[in-house]
């Protein structure tokens, strides 16, 4: 009896301290104007940097080209109706970040986004190790 006293007692506390407020905005750090960009950072400033631009960025997964004989295209789409952009070499590890469904070649319909200096491009999951799992890299 008494822990059900003490439950209805709290229950409209918890609904108050649950209720949204008004959000100021992203906090920023300013940079002090005298300085030279040589400094190393301090602990805020790196803790910083994960606020805003970092706070969303996709982790990159190193994944090896297997499955070819000696190369596999890279598109500039989901699939192999896209123009061939690059190559990539059996063997070689390469950075991609996530994956989108495409065509299904050799019964896998992922492809693997590769950021490139130019853009993205996409290899079909097929010619991607199995560091390369959807789980791994997550959908674009």
């Amino acid at each position: 009896m008494k822990f059900s006293a003490v439950i209805a007692l709290l229950l409209p506390l918890s609904s108050v301290l649950a209720s949204p407020v008004a959000d100021s905005g992203p906090v920023g750090i300013g940079r002090d104007e005298h300085a030279t960009g040589t400094e190393p950072l301090s602990v805020d400033q790196s803790e910083a940097d994960l606020v805003g631009r970092d706070l969303f960025a996709r982790s990159t997964r190193k994944c090896k080209i297997v499955n070819v004989s000696n190369r596999a295209f890279c598109r500039s789409g989901p699939g192999t109706n896209y123009p061939i952009k690059y190559s990539v070499y059996k063997g070689q590890e390469y950075k991609f970040d996530c994956y989108k469904k495409g065509t299904c070649h050799e019964g896998n319909c992922t492809w693997d986004r590769l950021p490139h200096a130019e853009g993205y491009c996409y290899v079909s999951g097929a010619y991607t190790d199995g560091r390369c799992t959807k789980a791994a890299l997550g959908k674009c």
